[in-house]
C-alpha cells in the first residue's frame, strides 16, 4: 500500500492530525485503588496513627488530586492535537505522490480555477455531488513540452472524519492513478489500493457506479462511495476546464 508516516506535512492547513488509540489509558478512571497490606483501617485494632486515614474531607482531597491529574493528562493530549480515539495517517507528501503518478516528468505546474455559477452547476449534476467550493486546482504533468496529464487532489469527509485523496488522468482525461495521501477514519475503513487501481481507464464519457463499475467493499461503504464521488467530480472538473486546452 505504500509507506506510512505519522509526521508528515500537511497538504491541507490543520487538515492531519496523528492519533492513538488505547483502551488502556482511561482504564483507571473506573477502576478502584488497589489494597496494600499495611494501608488501611484494621477494625479489631481501631484506627492506625495516622487520623487521616479515616479522615472524610482527607480522603475527598486525595480523590480529588487523583481525578485532576487524570484530566490534566486528558487535555494535555487533546492540546497536541492527539486523540486516543483516532488513528490517523499521512501516507504521502505531495511530491512523492505526484512522482509515483508522472514518474517520468521534470516539472509541475499549478493553475486554480474560479468556477462560475453555471460551472459549478454543470459539474455538480455531471458528478452527482456537491462542491465545496468553487476555486478548483490542477497540477499538469510536463515533461519538456509535453504535457503527460493532470493531478487533482480532492479533499473530502468519509464518514466524519477526511480523507485525501489524489487523482492522476493522462492527457486524455482517464484516470491512470489513485492514491490516498491521507486517511482520517479508522484504517479498517480504508480499503486496499487494488480497490483504488480499479478506476484506472474511467473517463468521464462511462458511468462509475459502486456495485456496478467499481466493486463494492464490505465494511468500507462510506470510504467507497466518497472515493468515486471524487473522481466523478475530477473527471468532471477535466471535462470543463482542461479537455478543450
Amino acid at each position: 500500500m505504500g509507506k506510512a508516516s505519522t509526521s508528515k506535512s500537511s497538504l491541507v492547513p490543520a487538515m492531519y492530525s496523528d492519533g492513538v488509540s488505547s483502551d488502556d489509558m482511561y482504564s483507571d478512571l473506573s477502576s478502584d485503588p488497589p489494597c496494600h497490606r499495611g494501608v488501611g483501617t484494621d477494625l479489631r485494632r481501631g484506627p492506625r496513627s495516622d487520623p487521616s486515614l479515616l479522615d472524610p474531607v482527607s480522603l475527598r482531597s486525595r480523590n480529588w488530586l487523583r481525578e485532576f491529574s487524570y484530566l490534566f493528562v486528558i487535555v494535555v493530549i487533546l492540546g497536541l492535537g492527539i486523540s486516543p480515539f483516532l488513528e490517523a495517517r499521512v501516507f504521502y507528501t505531495q511530491e512523492e505522490a505526484f512522482r509515483l503518478a508522472f514518474p517520468e516528468a521534470d516539472r509541475f505546474e499549478r493553475k486554480t480555477y474560479l468556477l462560475t455559477a453555471e460551472q459549478v452547476e454543470a459539474i455538480e449534476r455531471a458528478s452527482r455531488s456537491d462542491l465545496g467550493s468553487k476555486l478548483v486546482t490542477f497540477q499538469t504533468a510536463w515533461r519538456g513540452e509535453t504535457v503527460l496529464g493532470h493531478l487533482r487532489i480532492d479533499v473530502h469527509q468519509v464518514r466524519t472524519q477526511s480523507e485525501g485523496l489524489l487523482v492522476a488522468l493522462d492527457g486524455k482525461g482517464s484516470v491512470i492513478h489513485v492514491r490516498v495521501l491521507a486517511f482520517h477514519e479508522p484504517l479498517d475503513y480504508k480499503p486496499v489500493q487494488r480497490w483504488y487501481d480499479g478506476f484506472q481507464g474511467k473517463g468521464s464519457e462511462g458511468e462509475i457506479r459502486v456495485g456496478h463499475d467499481v466493486d463494492a467493499v464490505t465494511g468500507a461503504t462510506l470510504t467507497t462511495r466518497a472515493t468515486t464521488a471524487a473522481i466523478r467530480r475530477t473527471l468532471a472538473y477535466y471535462e470543463l476546464l482542461l479537455s478543450r486546452t
